[in-house]
């Protein structure tokens, strides 16, 4: 038997991937906090159960409420039982799984992310995770733009990566557009959750905190021993941000619109000097910044950056200036990518 999958979350991003992955992939069992449909004959979840879990989160319902489910704590026993077989797949947004994650490590399993959290803890923990070359985590960074691979690509090749910048949001990037043509913040935000761009409460997006663990993961890739607090980061909520960042999503939700006169400012000052807001990040020797700017409307950020893409701009030995451009947030462009790490595990067949 190859590889099998048991996967952490399922959200939209984990829906998506169970969509993509319906008859594709073994699945051993699919969890969400509340519980997990795990493999009782041997022969993988059927295409019917994957069903059965799509429409009852589709319905907002939680896994245990389907018949069979199982406590959460059934993955510890599988992990140990399948060892080597497993890739244990996290598309969470969670601080909650890295024992896991170790565990599975220790029981020379195969680990794949979207979640960037375990990827964030100390150094440490990071080498941890990282150090055997079974950890993957190419939808962490940038979604649908595989910067990581090009990164691991220009390293292969012998290039040195000096500095990596540009906007590591879609999320963002959807706002600070729709900012730029006239929409109020507060509708820019809302029309992003509803879309699915944003995080539950989309205060962790403004924060920065998402793009700063983006950069840090960038950063760690290039060798950078930083730890997530050395990064100097500007949230995107107003000029007293301190009032929103403890706020729950409702509460964030209700209080939003006192931030559209502050943004609808700095938009407009922007467009008078010619530019237009974005939210930038920059990684390289002397420290990691993330924060919003006023760039050319011209300029390649400017001019070329809509909606929800992504740019990154790698500067290195062998190119000046390296573009990637493309979809940077939305579950399918997400799961996309962990999908496509699943795959390049089991087509090279590395079992070990």
């Amino acid at each position: 038997m190859g590889m099998r999958i048991i996967q952490l979350g399922a959200g939209n991003v984990g829906m998506e991937l169970v969509k993509l992955a319906r008859g594709r992939l073994d699945y051993l069992a699919v969890c969400d906090r509340s519980g997990a449909v795990c493999d009782t004959n041997g022969d993988g979840l059927s295409e019917s159960r994957l069903d059965e879990i799509v429409k009852i989160k589709k319905e907002n319902g939680k896994i245990s409420d389907l018949n069979g489910s199982k406590n959460r704590e059934i993955v510890n026993e599988l992990l140990m039982k399948e060892g080597k077989r497993v890739i244990l797949v996290d598309v969470t947004a969670s601080d909650d799984n890295v024992p896991l994650l170790l565990e599975a490590k220790r029981n020379g399993c195969f680990v794949v992310l979207a979640n960037k959290k375990p990827l964030c803890g100390s150094h440490q923990t990071y080498k941890k995770l990282v150090a055997d070359g079974k950890t993957y985590y190419g939808a962490t960074v940038g979604a649908g733009v595989p910067v990581i691979r090009m990164i691991r690509y220009l390293k292969s090749s012998g290039d040195r990566i000096h500095e990596i910048g540009g906007c590591f949001s879609g999320t963002l990037g959807f706002i600070c557009t729709e900012l730029g043509s006239g929409k109020k913040f507060s509708e820019s935000v809302r029309k992003a959750r509803e879309l699915g761009y944003t995080e539950p409460n989309p205060r962790d997006d403004l924060s920065g905190m998402d793009v700063a663990r983006k950069a840090l993961i960038l950063g760690r890739e290039l060798g950078f021993e930083m730890e997530l607090e050395d990064i100097a980061v500007e949230p995107m909520l107003g000029p007293s941000p301190s009032e929103f960042l403890k706020l729950s999503a409702e509460e964030f939700m209700e209080k939003i619109e006192a931030l559209d006169q502050y943004y609808a400012g700095m938009s407009k000052k922007a467009e008078t000097n010619g530019n237009v807001l974005r939210y930038v990040a920059e990684v390289k020797k002397g420290g990691f910044t993330v924060g919003l700017k006023a760039v050319p409307a011209k300029g390649l950020m400017g001019a070329t950056l809509e909606g929800r893409d992504n740019i990154f701009s790698i500067k290195s030995a062998h190119y000046d200036k390296l573009m990637m451009s493309g979809a940077g947030a939305g579950p399918l462009n997400t799961a996309s990518s962990v999908f496509a790490d699943i795959t390049d595990i089991i087509e090279r067949g590395e079992e070990g």
